[in-house]
């Protein structure tokens, strides 16, 4: 089970939906005539995605999980999920062509002295694990590709519950909306006001 997103602002879905199948381990995808809104239903697991515009979690969540009770038909009376998992990749573009990360985010790194210091791009990756719940988190920053006058870099955080006991629909759910709330504290945890504007989150 996993809901997914690219992240953006305003909202929208497109009309109508279509089928494909892909080589390999049978899998199914669903997606809507815009092709920003996808279900994919596979061997072991059954996910949503969303693509600009973002719909809003309430929306992402909800239809996972209307499309798992059209499902139940067709899938075992006892199915239950050993493993849920939220993912949200934000791409940040701002207007400049040299940024100080540390004006927009609360994380940096400094290169060593013996180091050129004008840095043309990097790319970070850390996975911690919660002390309190069955959970790792992974985050992965990067820069992307750039003009000469905006800067671009990816915020991706991907976060797994993998409990000792695999999970009914119910406790599936709560899984994951406990994920959302872990994702969105340390999405705020990681970003200073300068860069919540860019999300459009302060007048």
């Amino acid at each position: 089970m996993r809901a997914d997103v690219a992240q953006a602002g305003g909202e929208g879905t497109g009309p109508g939906a279509s089928l494909s199948f892909s080589t390999g381990p049978q899998e199914m995808v669903f997606l809507t005539g815009a092709r920003d809104r996808l279900l994919v239903v596979g061997p072991e697991a059954i996910s949503v995605h969303s693509l600009p515009p973002y719909e809003g979690w309430e929306s992402l969540e909800g239809r996972l999980f209307e499309n798992l009770n059209r499902l139940a038909d067709v899938l075992p009376p006892e199915t239950k999920f050993s493993e849920t998992s939220v993912r949200y990749i934000n791409q940040v573009e701002i207007a400049e062509s040299e940024v100080d990360l540390g004006k927009y985010m609360t994380i940096s790194f400094q290169l060593p002295p013996s180091f050129p210091q004008q840095l043309t791009g990097f790319l970070d990756r850390v996975e911690v694990v919660y002390p309190d719940a069955p959970a790792k988190l992974a985050f992965t920053w990067a820069s992307t590709q750039s003009t000469d006058t905006h800067s671009r870099f990816i915020l991706d955080l991907d976060l797994t519950a993998s409990p000792d006991q695999a999970l009914n629909f119910v406790e599936a759910r709560a899984a994951l909306n406990d994920l959302k709330a872990k994702e969105t504290e340390a999405f705020e945890g990681l970003i200073r006001d300068r860069l919540r504007e860019q999300f459009g989150e302060i007048d």
